[in-house]
Parts: structure tokens; C-alpha cells; sequence
């Protein structure tokens, strides 16, 4: 059970950094208005909050298995 804990861990820790990093990207270079007053943006931004999101509701699970493990030991 400990060795799917820690692939799940990483997983979600990759998510989140992941969807940090896609945030970044699009706040750095993909963003601008164009002479019409158009924004234009990319996909980064969805991807970032998805991936983010994700990465957020894995780690919670986790939480509370360890939790759940921890109290029906007691």
C-alpha cells in the first residue's frame, strides 16, 4: 500500500507543478491585446487550472486514506 501512496504523491505533486509551470508560460508569453482590443490568450490557462486542480483533488484522496488508515489502526 505504500508503494501506491508514494506513485500517487508524486503524481499529484507533478500535477500541481506542472499546472504552476503552464501558468507561468501563460502569463509570461502568451497574452496580449491586439490593436482591435482583443484578448488573445492560449490554452495554457485552462490546462494550468485543470492540471492544478487535479493535482489538488489527488492529494486530498490521499490525505484522507492516510487518515482513514491511521484511525482504523487506532
Amino acid at each position: 500500500m505504500n508503494v501506491l501512496n508514494s506513485k500517487y504523491s508524486f503524481l499529484s505533486v507533478a500535477l500541481i507543478v506542472f499546472g504552476m509551470l503552464l501558468l507561468i508560460a501563460e502569463n509570461n508569453f502568451y497574452q496580449y491585446v491586439d490593436s482591435e482590443g482583443v484578448l488573445h490568450e492560449s490554452m495554457f490557462l485552462p490546462l494550468g487550472i485543470i492540471s492544478i486542480a487535479l493535482g489538488g483533488i489527488f492529494l486530498c484522496f490521499i490525505i484522507i486514506q492516510r487518515v482513514w488508515c491511521s484511525l482504523a489502526k487506532a
